[in-house]
């Protein structure tokens, strides 16, 4: 799953620094960096980077950003983990 949608389907309807950070990246949702499911390491850089280049959308939202990766890339390993062993 895309770190987009993880946090669109996750929390965009709480009060919470991690529903301001889906509020904003749903309002930027077109230019928004779309992650492949690979490489998670490599592409934290380049979301975080993005953020830090338009802060008029992410200003205060760097804290939710770096916990909620961590729990995406947990929930991302867990599942990838999951379904290598079903095969």
């Amino acid at each position: 799953m895309l770190f987009y949608n993880y946090m669109i389907r996750r929390y965009k309807r709480l009060d919470s620094s991690a529903g301001w950070l889906a509020h904003a990246m749903r309002m930027d949702r077109e230019r928004f960096p779309k992650n492949s499911i690979r490489k998670l390491e490599a592409w934290k850089p380049l979301i975080f980077g993005y953020m830090k280049s338009h802060p008029e959308l992410y200003s205060g939202c760097m804290d939710a950003f770096e916990n909620c990766w961590e729990d995406y890339v947990k929930c991302e390993k867990s599942r990838l983990s999951r379904n290598s062993s079903r095969r």
